[in-house]
């Protein structure tokens, strides 16, 4: 998180803070692995974003955030109505992209 700006206007104290991708990752690094219950919505909201596309990876993700492929199931079906857990569910299990090792095998 860093301040980028900070001006007076109208009489109120304006700063603006971003967020971007590479904190928000450093922060998730630094949490406990296990510790899922506890994760704030900045967090919850890129494991979501990552879960949903198709280019990243499950092993990918593991690497940015530290949850493991049952961590992220784990998010996935606290945080989604269950409509959409089980769309996305039914969306990643035949996916050969969301896992490396299958699209390494896929691409040879």
């Amino acid at each position: 998180m860093s301040v980028v700006s900070t001006g007076v206007k109208s009489g109120l104290i304006v700063g603006v803070q971003l967020f971007t991708a590479q904190s928000v990752v450093a922060e998730i690094n630094n949490m406990k692995k296990r510790d899922l219950k506890t994760i704030d919505s900045k967090r919850i909201d890129l494991i979501i974003h990552l879960a949903w596309s198709d280019r990243a990876t499950f092993e990918s993700i593991e690497e940015q955030t530290g949850l493991s492929e049952s961590d992220v199931i784990q998010v996935m079906r606290r945080e989604l109505k269950p409509s959409s857990f089980k769309l996305w569910r039914a969306r990643v299990s035949g996916r050969i992209t969301k896992h490396r090792k299958r699209l390494k095998s896929y691409i040879q």
